[in-house]
């Protein structure tokens, strides 16, 4: 009897599932979809790929690339978290099915090291008078170079003693 009753009760009640291609839901507050870089912004610090646990992400900051592979993703967000320019994002839609696996690659610009002067000791704007000189900038002193240490020489090697008669035995 209580089979029945089961049996009455679902088939007045509606479909418990969607029909996924025709009906899409929308996704949820907070839901981890693609993974974006904004590479204009993207300073190639390393710290994406670092912080990956997948290690799905690569970079090379010598040639300003950066690269991702979706399909090893696990769509965590540390990536989005650790990135101090907030060029990474992730997107609340996720990639559409594809039949073949695909790498995404971005090219950017390198970013030149500013070169670092000596300590120059910072002054105020309203401290520099024109009869003042500027401050004078420490040039590095050149440290003079250790003597070349010599290899030891080689001992000779001892010979056998001679036999009497100069004559080798057989």
């Amino acid at each position: 009897m209580l089979m029945i009753n089961t049996i009455l009760r679902n088939f007045l009640k509606r479909p418990a599932t969607r029909k996924y291609p025709m009906v899409k839901r929308d996704p949820f507050s907070n839901y981890r979809g693609r993974l974006i870089n904004n590479v204009e912004s993207c300073i190639f610090c390393r710290m994406c790929s670092t912080k990956c646990p997948a290690q799905c992400i690569s970079t090379d900051p010598k040639e300003a690339f950066w690269g991702y592979d979706p399909f090893s993703c696990v769509y965590c967000g540390i990536c989005v978290e650790v990135c101090p320019t907030k060029s990474l994002f992730m997107l609340s839609t996720h990639r559409s099915p594809v039949p073949t696996k695909f790498v995404v690659y971005h090219k950017g610009t390198a970013r030149v090291a500013k070169p670092r002067l000596a300590s120059v000791p910072k002054v105020a704007p309203s401290e520099v008078h024109s009869e003042t000189p500027p401050p004078k900038v420490v040039a590095a002193v050149e440290t003079p170079a250790e003597a070349p240490i010599e290899e030891p020489k080689p001992t000779p090697k001892a010979t056998p003693p001679a036999t009497p008669g100069g004559k080798k035995k057989k």
